[in-house]
Order: structure tokens, then C-alpha cells, then sequence
């Protein structure tokens, strides 16, 4: 008989153990806190002052997902990424991608200077410019997280240039898998 309450008393904080990983309210089990990776959508927008649909002038349009909870390294690691990923597209219209720009409001001004620079020298060929970008999350596990960036630029009323990656992240790190 005491045989079988030690037998039940071990396998009652054997299971007892085993499921402690899960979530609690108490936490008095988990391994490891983490909070959920949530996203949220930021929406950049920069234009020439005055532009109308049918006049020759620039705008950026970039709507993309912000990590906003969980680890805040994991959340930096990863905005920094989609950051940097805006920013080199607009950098490299000019030819000036470089590590000295971090910061996507000056990539835009930067890729607006340009714009002006060649409307000033072939005012009659100009055409409307645009940089735009809807951003989203294709697949969320707790470990995981998969983007999807797709960039386009259009110069041309007949011609877009359009790039997309794909791109996961450990969600334990913030670091892309490759």
C-alpha cells in the first residue's frame, strides 16, 4: 500500500513538473517568461507638397508591420530589419547606399532630391514617381515569424519595378533564417 502512494506521489509531481511550461497566471513553473510577438502597422507617407494625380511628382507609400510586444531585442532586431530594408530601397535610387543612413525620413528626402534634380533637367519627360509597399505577416508560430516585403517603384505611367522577399524570423533571437 505505501509502495502505491509513493508510486502516485511521484507521478503526480512527475505531471506536476512535466506541465509546468505551460503559461500560468502564477508563472510559478515556466522555464522562461516571454510575452506573445505582436505586430501592429505603421504607415509612412511623404510626398511633394502639392501633388495632384496627374501632375509629375513623387510620393512614398510604405505600410509595414512593427513588432510592438514581446522581447524588446527580439522586437529591435526585427523592425531594424524592415527599417533598414526600406531605407536601402529608397538609398539606392541615388546611389548612395551606404551604413551612414539609418533613419527612413532622410532615405525619402534623399530620393525626393533626386526627383528634382531630374525634373530641373528633363522637365518634359518627367512623369509621376512612386514608392510604395504593403508589408504583412504570412505565418506566426511561436518560434517563427514569416514577412512579406514586397517594394515597388514606379517611374514610368507603363512601367513598375517590383520586388518582394520573403523573410523569416526566429522569434526567440529576432535574427533572420536563412
Amino acid at each position: 500500500m505505501k509502495k502505491i502512494q509513493l508510486f502516485l506521489l511521484f507521478a503526480g509531481l512527475g505531471l506536476l513538473f512535466a506541465c509546468g511550461n505551460e503559461s500560468s497566471n502564477t508563472g510559478a513553473f515556466t522555464r522562461f517568461s516571454t510575452s506573445p510577438l505582436n505586430f501592429g502597422t505603421e504607415n509612412f507617407v511623404q510626398q511633394e507638397s502639392n501633388c495632384l494625380p496627374q501632375t509629375a511628382c513623387l510620393q512614398v507609400n510604405l505600410q509595414y508591420p512593427v513588432a510592438q510586444a514581446g522581447k524588446i531585442g527580439v522586437r529591435n532586431a526585427i523592425n531594424e530589419y524592415i527599417q533598414q530594408k526600406y531605407i536601402h530601397s529608397l538609398a539606392s535610387e541615388q546611389q548612395i547606399v551606404n551604413d551612414s543612413i539609418h533613419d527612413l525620413h532622410f532615405a525619402a528626402k534623399a530620393f525626393l532630391h533626386d526627383f528634382q534634380q531630374q525634373r530641373q533637367q528633363q522637365p518634359n519627360q518627367m512623369h509621376r514617381w512612386e514608392k510604395y509597399s504593403t508589408a504583412r505577416v504570412l505565418h506566426q508560430t511561436e518560434k517563427y515569424v514569416s514577412l512579406e516585403l514586397p517594394i515597388a517603384t514606379r517611374k514610368s505611367p507603363s512601367m513598375v519595378h517590383t520586388e518582394t522577399q520573403l523573410i523569416s524570423f526566429d522569434t526567440t533571437s529576432g535574427f533572420p533564417i536563412h
